[in-house]
């Protein structure tokens, strides 16, 4: 079978092949860099993350769950530390849930891969989520179920 030939990088007049999403090493970095710049007009959720109350869920959430609730292949706990807050089903398929903590698994770098909602049999040991309004009671409890959103109804 023959090979491919490789592309040229898709930024004018550089000379370099295409090694990533069609640009070239230095390109594909340059790229992405500025598709982070540019996400709080690409991202229509991005303004979410921006709230107070967000920034006091994900501060909070992180303090009970401070080591990172991935379940490896091998079936045992991730033991880096948590450094973000994942959404297990995505802001954009459940905007509802988006200050659930049932909704939410408290990752490491390795783990979260800024992933949108689960990937395919994504496990999470149980997380705690506990507030001074409700004493006592684990709100992010591990046997949960999030039922998918009610079917749109056409009138007609």
């Amino acid at each position: 079978m023959p090979t491919a030939l490789p592309k040229a990088c898709l930024e004018p007049r550089c000379p370099n092949y295409a090694v990533k999403n069609g640009r070239c090493e230095a390109h594909a970095k340059e790229h992405g860099k500025q598709l982070y710049k540019d996400r709080n007009v690409t991202d229509l959720n991005h303004w979410r993350y921006q709230t107070p109350a967000w920034k006091r869920l994900t501060k909070a959430f992180r303090a009970q769950n401070p080591i990172c609730l991935a379940i490896d292949h091998n079936g045992q706990q991730c033991t880096h530390a948590a450094q973000m807050v994942h959404h297990r089903i995505a802001v954009e398929v459940r905007p509802d849930l988006f200050l659930d903590p049932k909704n939410l698994a408290a990752l490491c770098n390795h783990h979260h891969g800024h992933t949108v909602g689960d990937n395919e049999g994504a496990r999470y040991a149980p997380a705690v989520f506990k507030n001074s309004l409700l004493p006592g009671i684990n709100q992010a409890e591990p046997n949960y179920s999030i039922a998918p959103p009610p079917p749109i109804k056409i009138a007609g």
